[in-house]
């Protein structure tokens, strides 16, 4: 086994795996002059298996035909452990056929590169993936990190919010002091508000079992509406229904969704003070549009208004409505839908809910 000299953690690890001395020859005068990279060699793919938790790479330039194990199986083993699930493989071969392609992302390689190799086109897919190994491992961190934040705050914001509600039923506390139990109250029950969405991105990230249950669209968006219409008394919000769709989905998740891009509409309707929810079928897909008159979206808004945590505070995306409205689409991809803003011609914003025929079940 050859270990790459100075060493250091910061560097992107790299597992080299091939029978062939020449080749793992090649690939580490290639890599030796490249200084942000740490790098091993192995002749087989028991030896890559035996190496790879301690080696810990980011990185595995993987050789198919090797004998006994082959790059194959060794592909298969490492995507077996879940503690190896954002090491980035890519398959190495004389070979460039489709069909030993296709073999190797079916048993969950990354990438594919052929020999003799093409020192540009090996670093360039080398710094493509060490990137992406990274970002993976830094979006697991903060994800995990927000879990926890929302876990371990959970018990003492409780205690906030029933120590407030018990104060402002004391007789003896002065009115002015009642209004700051008041704000405490209201505050806590904000952060509450903010946790559970928080929570919610979470479990949707890191992937969620949906609850799939037959149901009438026009039932699951009328029952939302009536929700809304005590949290919003002076906003009118018409819900029109060309067709009556039975459809298929995880409704009590599908009901935040609605949910998030209608209290966004009720905040930012124009003078009319109407929102109109519309369910349409058209040839491939079944549709809810959600549109208010109100000062439509900026293009630079427009462009992130998806991504959570985009907290500017202009027009539709602010109080909230970034993390809202990231939990919305993130919604709509486990439906296999899609949700789409749009600023309408007339003024005002238009919302789009997408969803595929394959829902439909009337």
């Amino acid at each position: 086994m050859f270990t790459g000299e100075d060493m250091n953690q910061e560097k992107t690890r790299i597992l080299i795996v091939d029978d062939e001395p020449q080749n793992t020859a090649i690939i580490q005068e290639i890599l030796y002059f490249q200084d942000q990279y740490e790098f091993s060699a192995v002749g087989s793919g028991a030896e890559a298996l035996e190496i790879v938790n301690s080696f810990r790479p980011e990185i595995v330039l993987l050789d198919i035909m090797m004998p006994g194990m082959d790059g194959y199986e060794v592909c298969k083993c490492i995507r077996a452990e879940q503690a190896h699930r954002f090491i980035k493989i890519i398959m190495v071969s004389g070979l460039a056929m489709v069909d030993e392609r296709l073999q190797g992302y079916e048993a969950g390689a990354d990438d594919y590169i052929t020999k003799p190799f093409d020192e540009d086109e090996l670093l360039a897919k080398i710094a493509v993936y060490s990137k992406l190994s990274r970002i993976e491992e830094v979006e697991l961190l903060k994800t995990t990190a927000l879990h926890l934040m929302t876990h371990e705050t959970r018990t003492p914001l409780n205690g906030i919010l029933l120590g407030s509600e018990l104060l402002k039923e004391v007789e003896e506390i002065p009115q002015e002091a009642k209004q700051y139990v008041d704000i405490i109250y209201s505050s806590g029950e904000r952060m509450r508000r903010l946790f559970a969405k928080v929570n919610l991105l979470c479990q949707l990230k890191g992937g969620i079992d949906l609850i799939l249950v037959e149901q009438s669209l026009e039932k699951c968006l009328k029952a939302v509406i009536a929700e809304m219409g005590s949290e919003f008394p002076d906003v009118e919000i018409v819900c029109s229904c060309e067709k009556d769709i039975e459809m298929s989905a995880d409704w009590e998740l599908l009901s935040k969704g609605f949910y998030n891009v209608i209290e966004n509409g009720c905040k930012f309707t124009g003078s009319s003070k109407t929102l109109c929810v519309t369910i349409r079928q058209v040839d491939d897909a079944t549709l809810v549009i959600v549109e208010d008159d109100g000062p439509g979206v900026n293009q630079e808004t427009m462009d992130r208004i998806f991504e959570g945590f985009f907290t500017e505070d202009i027009m539709h995306h602010h109080k909230g409505a970034g993390l809202s409205l990231s939990i919305t689409r993130l919604i709509m991809h486990h439906h296999r839908g899609k949700i789409r803003c749009e600023n309408r011609v007339e003024g005002g914003t238009r919302f789009t809910f997408s969803f595929p025929r394959l829902h439909q079940t009337k």
